[in-house]
């Protein structure tokens, strides 16, 4: 996959909200890292829903929003 597709598949992942593109898009170690803190927080049972949840919908994407 060339760059500029990974580059414009994240911006799209965020702007919208999108987490299993996101998930796609991170390397294993992240992967791994995101899932322990997910295991110990019992109330999320996907790790898209996760991701979602802490990271895509805390993020202010109005500078993006023409993409």
């Amino acid at each position: 996959m060339k760059i500029e597709q990974c580059i414009e598949d994240f911006m799209n992942s965020i702007v919208k909200r999108d987490a299993e593109l996101f998930c796609s898009l991170l390397c294993p170690n992240s992967l791994s890292r995101i899932r322990k803190r997910m295991y110990t927080n019992k109330k999320y049972k996907s790790i898209n829903r996760f991701v979602k949840e802490q990271y895509l919908d805390k993020t202010d994407t109005s500078c993006c929003a023409n993409l």
